[in-house]
């Protein structure tokens, strides 16, 4: 069998193409003949092996860049898809946003189509464009008919006509199967990467903690809660106990926020093994802590993964489509409201402070292997296809 997978407005590097890389993994630990093609208007990176990247032309105006940008790679999506029809099994397509374009390619080759969505659509859209503040300029109008009007529009028009054409569509949780309701759905939570061999350590015990916060490729995730941990942290008495160190990209308010503050450590972008190494010198990951401004309550969100492989007891603000269902995980992460409530620094703390053994660690990593890595995950997948 072999599955072209097809990922746009992404490189290899990004969390979501580390994400697909770990998918590609998990394909072929399992015998499938498989690749993926990232599709966007950034410099192609090194070559990989198995992945191919294709740097499209940018659109001759600025006007509207997003959605002009998003027919380019529509097209090209097409245009990949006739071109390689009869030399894959199944085409394995990250959505990229509904268009009548989409639609049609979708139309037309659907048998062969299997979409992966990680989120309900206009209905996130709509949610999202309700929180955000009218402001009376040109520019905020420009931006409110370019990244909410248009396509919402879209997504009312096109998305289940899409989701419908295609063999399958992959949701990443229960919640967001549940809310767009098709058929020909499947649930595949997200999965994580295996590097070769896992060093498992246990930081220095300390009264002083750190708590690691993987922020990923984007700046601008309202709902990953950043702004209610820190504002969280600086109303607790406890915080001079406590670093948070941030990894990736801040929004410009975020570095204003946290300028000036000692307990807070802004780390930028981490290679791999930057990654890694912060993993281990933590005795806490934070995971996302606003899903309710997307209103959702549940989320298999990739940072944990993360940190439940390296053995890194967490926190979340949701329910996780794998770890809160199976018993196994319980004491090893520790849950809290979906709301904008003040989070109970003190009582993270005296939980991490418990949960930090090299047993727990040992424990953690290895309940990951065996129920979160993307080899065990694209077996569901696979099985369908056979």
């Amino acid at each position: 069998m072999k599955i072209k997978y097809l990922v746009a407005s992404e490189n290899p590097f990004t969390s979501v193409g580390q994400k697909a890389r770990g998918q590609l993994k998990g394909f072929l630990d399992n015998g499938i003949n498989a690749e993926i093609v990232f599709i966007g208007f950034g410099k192609a990176a090194d070559k990989i092996k198995n992945i191919s990247q294709i740097e499209l032309k940018q659109p001759s105006s600025n006007f509207l860049l997003q959605r002009r940008q998003q027919k380019v790679i529509h097209h090209k999506i097409k245009e990949i898809i006739e071109e390689n029809y009869s030399k894959v099994d199944f085409f394995y397509l990250r959505f990229p946003g509904s268009s009548k374009a989409l639609w049609k390619t979708a139309k037309k080759y659907g048998k062969k189509l299997i979409i992966e969505t990680q989120s309900t659509g206009f209905e996130e859209l709509e949610s999202r464009r309700r929180d955000r503040p009218f402001q009376f300029n040109l520019s905020w109008l420009l931006d409110w008919w370019q990244f909410y009007f248009l396509p919402i529009r879209a997504a009312k028009k096109y998305q289940l006509r899409i989701f419908s054409a295609a063999w399958k569509v992959v949701f990443v949780t229960k919640e967001i199967q549940e809310k767009v309701n098709i058929p020909n759905s499947l649930l595949i939570p997200n999965g994580f990467e295996e590097p070769e061999y896992v060093e498992l350590a246990q930081p220095a015990t300390s009264e002083k903690q750190t708590w690691l916060f993987l922020k990923g490729s984007s700046g601008s995730l309202d709902y990953d809660g950043l702004d209610r941990i820190i504002a969280s942290m600086d109303k607790s008495n406890f915080k001079e106990n406590i670093t948070l160190r941030i990894a990736g990209k801040l929004s410009k308010s975020q570095q204003l926020r946290i300028k000036n503050k000692t307990y807070i450590k802004a780390l930028g972008f981490l290679n791999k093994d930057e990654v890694i190494q912060q993993l281990k010198l933590s005795h806490l990951g934070i995971g996302t802590m606003s899903l309710y401004k997307k209103n959702l309550n549940e989320a298999s969100a990739l940072k944990v993964r993360q940190y439940a492989y390296h053995g890194l007891p967490f926190v979340i603000g949701y329910h996780d489509s794998d770890i809160s269902e199976i018993d196994a995980f319980k004491g090893y992460f520790m849950q809290v409201p979906n709301d904008n409530s003040e989070l109970p620094i003190t009582e993270i703390y005296n939980w991490a402070k418990k949960a930090n053994t090299i047993e727990n660690r040992q424990e953690l990593s290895e309940l990951s292997l065996k129920h979160l890595s993307w080899t065990s995950k694209m077996k569901v997948l696979i099985n369908a296809l056979q």
